[in-house]
């Protein structure tokens, strides 16, 4: 199995929301930091084959990379967008169900992706 392109989405500013959160992320707490890098990894190396407890799906095509510290949980949500190819919306941390309002933001960012790979997406690199 060929491995799995992992882009992150970028808006027209140029931000990329997985990066601003991980690096919140990173200097606040460097094993959840790290446990998130894995994860990733592992969607690069895995793809569509990864599963719970690692990935789940949510709604509408959205996913959820999965990671846990006691009881506070971190998703990372994405979405396809190619053969092969993921798209890193943003990362939340959440006691609970994720909520609808985090679904609608990555709904809405896959279409932006949809509409236009290059403008709303950029190249992750294997750390």
């Amino acid at each position: 199995m060929p491995q799995t392109v992992v882009r992150l989405y970028r808006d027209a500013t140029g931000a990329t929301p997985i990066e601003q959160w991980l690096e919140s992320l990173e200097t606040s707490d460097s094993v959840i930091y790290a446990k998130c890098l894995n994860v990733i990894l592992l969607l690069h190396n895995y793809g569509y084959e990864l599963r719970r407890p690692q990935s789940d799906a949510l709604a509408d095509g959205i996913r959820e990379l999965r990671v846990r510290k006691n009881k506070v949980h971190y998703r990372i949500l994405y979405f396809a967008c190619g053969e092969n190819v993921v798209c890193l919306s943003h990362g939340i941390t959440k006691e609970g169900k994720v909520p609808e309002k985090e679904i609608a933001i990555a709904k809405k960012r896959m279409l932006e992706v949809q509409s236009n790979l290059r403008k709303y997406t950029k190249n992750w690199t294997v750390q």
